[in-house]
């Protein structure tokens, strides 16, 4: 497993994001529309995003994936 200094950019967006609203990963799975499992690998980085996926939680909280999925500015 990877430590947090290796976890993927939208881990901790997503964690912030979850925490925010009150949500738990089960609830953010299910409005991505996968299972709980599936979620949390894609958290960490195991297995990709699909555009699908990333489109319904950036319409279910009205947020641009710049931010959440890839940072909003270059990173240097």
């Amino acid at each position: 497993m990877k430590n947090k200094s290796q976890m993927p950019f939208w881990y901790k967006p997503l964690r912030v994001l979850a925490a925010e609203n009150d949500l738990t990963d089960r609830d953010m799975a299910r409005i991505a529309g996968m299972a709980y499992s599936t979620y949390s690998d894609k958290k960490r980085g195991k297995i990709r995003w699909y555009e699908d996926e990333i489109y319904r939680i950036c319409n279910h909280f009205k947020r641009s994936a710049y931010g959440i999925f890839w940072p909003e500015s270059p990173q240097s």
